[in-house]
């Protein structure tokens, strides 16, 4: 076990969160490097989407799908929830979402995703909250939770524009 400051000291110096990020700068680093950083922040996750979502869900006859945008946040909505207050979480992040059935992409909430990334694939997107995270993956830190309604596009079109094919 390393202290945080040598940690963060190597995590500096390996860069490991370049690896695939498509920018032309570095992938920002959080506190720690994705190898530790993925261990932080799932619970909490869990909780703030559970949150939100039991929130607009309660009242509807067909509640919103979920969507997260990487497979890492999908897969701890789908294994950490264990009250099994969530349906089934998506992501096409990668080859995650060839292992789940495709959702109806007609009212979602989306996890992690800018807002004005679906604004034209949406006409409606609401910001539902953020979530925070400072030990988690930099990413994860103030990502959004949004809810779109009312697609503007057809479905296939929203389902190949929200999918990831970089790790980072």
């Amino acid at each position: 076990m390393l202290p945080d400051a040598e940690l963060q000291r190597v995590a500096n110096f390996i860069r490991d969160g370049e690896q695939g990020f498509p920018g032309t700068e570095p992938a920002p680093l959080g506190r720690y490097f994705p190898h530790f950083a993925e261990m932080h922040g799932w619970p909490e996750l869990v909780a703030t989407v559970t949150e939100h979502y039991q929130s607009i869900s309660d009242a509807q006859a067909r509640p919103p799908a979920i969507v997260a945008a990487y497979f890492g946040q999908a897969g701890a909505l789908n294994q950490l929830d264990r009250h099994d207050r969530l349906p089934t979480a998506y992501s096409g992040h990668m080859n995650y979402g060839r292992w789940l059935p495709a959702p109806v992409l007609a009212d979602v909430l989306f996890v992690g995703f800018p807002p004005e990334q679906l604004r034209p694939l949406y006409r409606e997107v609401e910001v539902l909250g953020r979530f925070y995270c400072d030990r988690c993956m930099a990413r994860e830190n103030g990502l959004y939770l949004l809810r779109a309604r009312h697609p503007a596009l057809d479905l296939d079109a929203i389902s190949s524009q929200i999918k990831r094919l970089y790790f980072f």
